[in-house]
């Protein structure tokens, strides 16, 4: 009985030795933080993608607005369309009046039958506030194009604006008043949604990536009107200053 006994206690210390030892602790810790490492660098890397890709997406609407109104001012001996400024009644390159409460109407925009598309007017990051006048389009018209608070109509001829002036870009979201017709002047801002920066076209067709603070540096010009340079932002063209 005693060399069975011996026989089997040894078969048994046999097979427990051959069971591997599971994780302690400590090397599960040390896993799952890496997992945590990778799975964030990841997400930032998809993260960037997507932002580049709808950068992209903005890119691409404004040159298509861009020739659409290269297209318009062709036919229209040169003339920029009304920008919707302030709270004049024309149509305007965005949208026009329908009926007597004087609804904004996409549909009667100037550039419409050129575009047709709604979705070229929206920037796919934007999160639209209910509060806007204006909830389609993310996109503004340079209000230089009618000597900003002059509002000048007609409109500058294109000929006469600067090649690289900007004449749209995406306005910053954050106070939806700002949306209250299809035009602003640059002091009003650019958004940031875009890694801190957004896209803007100029009267030349091109569109372009601006930080936020390169904009900022050129179109907040400061109270000293003697100060006041012209420059892609401020580029009305009958004054000494473009503002």
């Amino acid at each position: 009985m005693k060399p069975i006994i011996k026989h089997l206690k040894s078969a048994i210390g046999n097979r427990k030795s051959a069971i591997h030892p599971g994780f302690t602790l400590i090397e599960l810790l040390v896993v799952i933080a890496i997992i945590g490492i990778l799975a964030a660098l990841l997400l930032t890397a998809l993260s960037a993608a997507k932002t580049k890709a709808e950068s992209a997406v903005d890119v691409n609407n404004l040159k298509q607005i861009t020739l659409a109104l290269h297209m318009y001012c062709d036919d229209n001996h040169d003339q920029l369309p009304w920008p919707n400024w302030s709270s004049s009644r024309q149509a305007g390159w965005l949208f026009s009046y329908d009926g007597p409460g004087m609804n904004a109407f996409q549909q009667g925009g100037l550039l419409w039958p050129s575009v047709h598309n709604a979705r070229v007017y929206m920037c796919p990051m934007d999160k639209l506030d209910t509060n806007r006048y204006v909830t389609f389009s993310s996109y503004m018209m340079n209000a230089a194009v009618s000597g900003n608070d002059r509002a000048i109509f007609p409109c500058v001829k294109l000929s006469h604006m600067p090649p690289d002036g900007v004449v749209f870009w995406e306005l910053q979201e954050w106070n939806p008043y700002l949306f209250n017709d299809g035009a602003n002047t640059p002091d009003q801002g650019v958004t940031a949604r875009h890694n801190k920066g957004g896209v803007a076209a100029s009267f030349d067709g091109s569109a372009e990536y601006w930080k936020y603070d390169t904009w900022h540096e050129l179109s907040d010009q400061g109270d000293d009107t003697n100060s006041w340079q012209k420059n892609r932002l401020w580029c009305y063209p009958d004054s000494p200053n473009g503002h």
